[in-house]
């Protein structure tokens, strides 16, 4: 049976994780403003602003917010992770075989994003294999580079 790619953390490209969440986030936040905005001035128009200020109760949406907050980071760094982690294992095994390791494989688990993208470079890697195997001469000019 087949080695089953196990995680060992969500964050392996912290860089662009991170950055990626952030963008998630400000655009969460630019939301809750103009939502909250819009709510209190139709609240405010209707009712007037002192009313207003007590039905909102900005203390409860600013606890909401945080939470929002939080569960954005987390989901931001899982969904980023389902990308990077397949793209960096891709950029891995093709430095290995533009080297001349053609027996290189990449395991991605079902589900991640780029699977087919990995099967083909599999494909393409086992061939280079077989051609190397008859023309061992196609493997040094890969590992020359």
């Amino acid at each position: 049976m087949e080695e089953q790619y196990r995680r060992k953390s969500y964050l392996t490209e912290k860089k662009y994780q991170l950055r990626y969440t952030l963008v998630i986030i400000s655009s969460m936040c630019v939301m809750a403003i103009i939502v909250g905005g819009l709510t209190f001035w139709d609240i405010s128009s209707n009712l007037g602003k002192i009313q207003a200020m007590e039905i909102l109760r900005w203390d409860a949406y600013i606890i909401r917010i945080f939470l929002l907050l939080v569960a954005t980071f987390l989901i931001g760094i899982f969904l980023s992770h389902k990308i990077i982690g397949p793209i960096r294992r891709i950029e891995e095994a093709l430095e290995n075989i533009n080297k001349g390791n053609f027996s290189v494989r990449i395991k991605l688990r079902e589900g991640d994003e780029f699977l087919k993208l990995s099967e083909e470079i599999n494909s393409i890697a086992e061939k280079l294999n077989n051609i190397s195997e008859k023309d061992p001469q196609v493997k040094d000019e890969f590992g020359k580079r």
